[in-house]
């Protein structure tokens, strides 16, 4: 069976309140940045769904259940 790709490309700080159960917005833009500066990205390139999935240790369906 052939792996389908996510049906979302990039993850955004308010994915971070869902996923990390943050209160606040601003909360979970420091941990969506604090992401951004531990995989090198620029401040203009975004996080990717399988990114995230790689530097959490999970499978992208996991992330993708949730979402």
């Amino acid at each position: 069976m052939a792996k389908q790709p996510p049906t979302r490309l990039f993850i955004t700080p308010k994915d971070f309140m869902q996923l990390y159960g943050h209160k606040s917005y601003k909360g979970a833009w420091k941990a969506y940045q604090a992401l951004k500066d531990a995989l090198g990205k620029k401040s203009h390139q975004k996080v990717t769904v399988t990114e995230l999935a790689s530097y959490e240790g999970v499978s992208v369906a996991e992330i993708m259940a949730v979402l």
